[in-house]
């Protein structure tokens, strides 16, 4: 069978001819898709497809190779079927070949042809991974309040997942443009898998103010932490903190993320990137190892941007190792240039805990 995709023209869709094709550029560019869920198996698949129709795509372990699957609901029944992959590369369900998972999906969905003649299975419409709606989650107490925003525990109905939903103080309309951006920047944060780094979920885009949906971690906020638990943490503790951030933002900085926000406080906002991002850092080990004290606390925002832009920086916290303090001055080199990169950090913390 020759392989072959349907192409949407002006008016229809026409075959042509197809040469070989990537399989890791495919997966690749299946991650811009929200109906594609990544590693999902069938007992987590189904209870997400409500109604006939409802798909999504997800890739599940066959004979000990991972493989793409496509799940639909229909006639009240879960249907899988396995993406089959030609030598070629390209895609096959149903007797037709396509070049990405989109063609297949975008061809199914707008013609309405069935992926298979024994079920008539017909998708209609795609269960996003990462949008979500108000149905689909129980919120509960408040877990934490800011200037801005409020952060409330979460149960994701359809897997009993405890989250936590960070919502704007205000509610105020929101507009398109705003909306869209907010669904770019889902993209770009359902990427992220790191142990240091906390999972994106989604949004839900329901009401009037939308609604970020994240991995909850129950030992809450670092600063909090530190103040309840401070004076009965040892040094090699605080380390390993400072450490796992570090990991944090080597992964995120290989992610080309920038942060902006690492620290409580960021005095040095002028231009953004890792090497800003190297400042805060400084400030986060100052604020870990005065066990979640306050930085600048003696001054006001303008006071302490002036004098730090003249010179001034923070002694280090009583009891902070030498070898971490002179880490935390390299972090606060006035040329960024000479800051140290996060992977040169991390290793110079994983070195450090050795000696413990």
């Amino acid at each position: 069978m020759d392989c072959w995709r349907w192409q949407r023209s002006k008016r229809h869709y026409e075959r042509e001819l197809l040469e070989e094709v990537d399989p890791l550029q495919a997966l690749l560019e299946l991650e811009e898709d929200s109906y594609f869920h990544g590693r999902l198996d069938r007992k987590s698949a189904e209870p997400l497809l409500r109604r006939d129709g409802d798909f999504l795509v997800r890739e599940t372990l066959l004979l000990g190779v991972w493989q793409l699957a496509l799940s639909v609901r229909w006639r009240g029944q879960h249907r899988h079927f396995v993406i089959q992959t030609t030598p070629e590369g390209w895609l096959t369900t149903g007797g037709r070949s396509f070049r990405t998972v989109q063609d297949l999906v975008a061809f199914h969905l707008k013609q309405s042809v069935p992926l298979d003649d024994r079920w008539g299975v017909v998708l209609r419409k795609p269960v996003s991974a990462w949008l979500l709606s108000k149905a689909d989650l129980d919120i509960g107490q408040t877990l934490g309040k800011g200037q801005f925003g409020v952060v409330r525990l979460g149960v994701l109905r359809s897997t009993g997942e405890q989250v936590a939903v960070k919502k704007c103080l205000r509610d105020g309309d929101v507009t398109p443009g705003q909306q869209r951006a907010l669904l770019e920047e889902g993209r770009l944060m359902r990427r992220y898998q790191h142990p240091n780094v906390v999972r994106f979920i989604g949004f839900c885009l329901d009401g009037r103010s939308p609604m970020v949906i994240l991995e909850y971690v129950k030992d809450g906020q670092l600063r909090q932490f530190l103040r309840k638990n401070g004076r009965s943490l040892l040094p090699h503790q605080l380390i390993a903190m400072c450490r796992d951030a570090a990991h944090g933002m080597c992964y995120l900085e290989s992610m080309n993320c920038v942060h902006r926000d690492l620290a409580a406080r960021n005095c040095l906002k002028a231009k953004y990137s890792s090497k800003s991002d190297v400042w805060s850092y400084g400030v986060l080990m100052w604020e870990i190892f005065s066990r979640g004290g306050e930085p600048y606390s003696n001054m006001k925002g303008r006071e302490a941007v002036h004098l730090v832009s003249n010179g001034y920086r923070m002694q280090p916290p009583p009891n902070m190792p030498p070898s971490l303090a002179g880490l935390m001055a390299e972090c606060w080199q006035t040329d960024p240039r000479r800051r140290p990169s996060f992977q040169s950090i991390a290793e110079f913390l994983e070195s450090e805990l050795a000696r413990y």
